[in-house]
């Protein structure tokens, strides 16, 4: 069943908490996590799509599209300004 965006973004929230300190605070690592977390939540929330919710089903996925895409573009960052050196 689809919730509102404030759960899902109080769950994101949460995640991020509890995913920092399970990768000892590895930000390269959390973002790799970020990003699978962030595409399981978007292929769950497209099997939920009707009629009568679409509006709220693009309202939610705007808003994980927006973390999915600073999470790569972090990943992208590192890849280009840590790895390189």
């Amino acid at each position: 069943m689809l919730k509102s965006l404030d759960y899902y973004d109080y769950e994101f929230r949460n995640f991020i908490d509890c995913d920092l300190r399970n990768c000892n605070y590895d930000f390269y690592k959390h973002n790799l996590n970020k990003v699978t977390y962030i595409k399981d939540k978007l292929s769950n929330i497209n099997k939920e799509i009707n009629d009568n919710n679409y509006n709220e089903v693009f309202e939610i996925k705007k808003y994980f599209n927006n973390k999915l895409s600073d999470a790569l573009s972090n990943i992208n960052e590192y890849n280009t300004l840590v790895k390189v050196a």
